[in-house]
């Protein structure tokens, strides 16, 4: 059973911090480990994970569930502040300024433009071996994705008629003998 501590709410300095370090506070003051949390607030493990490693910005939807751990008087404002694209703006260039090369997309989560130059940093063919064919185009821009799934299906193409020629030959040899 999760051990929630509901007889006080908890007073939280959030302003000008990251959404996953305030979350992270909440968390720890209110269950006892995040499991218990998940339990109560309603939020799955892989979201919860993902918003207290900075990997993801909330929604509306998670900031009202995490503000009604905080007093009535500051849920709103505290919905309001992590909601405007100001704050959202700022948390991605904290993250940049920590290293973090794509942080969460500050116009939204449909924005999968990259900046030029994002296509062209791994450079390691190692790491870039390991990766399955989706994960090597991401480091192809939108115009070189539509020639290579061209010459891909070119060659698929290719193969295919030439595999039914033999299968077709096959089975004329097969069927003299």
């Amino acid at each position: 059973m999760a051990i929630i501590k509901t007889e006080t709410y908890l007073d939280v300095a959030y302003k000008g911090r990251l959404f996953g370090d305030v979350l992270r506070e909440i968390v720890y003051c209110v269950a006892e480990n995040t499991y218990d949390f998940i339990k109560v607030a309603g939020i799955t493990s892989v979201s919860l994970s993902n918003f207290m490693n900075n990997n993801r910005y909330p929604g509306v939807v998670t900031l009202r569930k995490i503000a009604e751990f905080l007093p009535e008087n500051e849920r709103n404002e505290f919905v309001s502040y992590y909601l405007d694209p100001e704050t959202k703006r700022k948390s991605a260039d904290i993250l940049k300024e920590r290293g973090v090369l794509n942080p969460y997309p500050v116009y939204g989560p449909r924005n999968t433009e990259k900046e030029i130059d994002e296509f062209y940093k791994e450079t390691n063919r190692y790491r870039l071996e390991k990766l399955h064919l989706p994960g090597l185009f991401k480091y192809l821009s939108a115009d070189e994705k539509k020639i290579f799934k061209d010459k891909i299906v070119s060659y698929i193409l290719t193969r295919n008629l030439a595999m039914q020629e033999a299968m077709k030959e096959e089975d004329s040899d097969n069927g003299c003998q």
